[in-house]
């Protein structure tokens, strides 16, 4: 596994964990006063879907990496892509 493959999957689990730091707050403030509010109809906070969330990113994650593929074609002709990971 390569730096770029370990950062893209460490900030999954950054964003997972943020989620789900988010609904547990919220589900610990509605125990604390017995429900979330007298007009609550959204139910539980929704749980990080990792899988979902993925399918939903990944062509904005595509088309970022293939324009960040273009400027450094257009800059440099041909490159290695090991020598500009943090660009691509």
């Amino acid at each position: 596994m390569g730096i770029a493959d370990a950062l893209g999957k460490s900030g999954m689990d950054w964003h997972e964990a943020w989620r789900n730091d988010v609904a547990a707050r919220e589900r610990r403030k509605r125990e604390a006063f017995g429900q979330g509010s007298l007009f609550d109809d959204e139910g539980e906070p929704p749980v990080f879907d990792r899988a979902r969330h993925q399918k939903d990113q990944e062509p904005k994650w595509v088309a970022a990496i293939e324009n960040n593929l273009q400027k450094l074609l257009a800059q440099h002709g041909t490159f290695r892509i090991a020598d500009y990971v943090a660009d691509v």
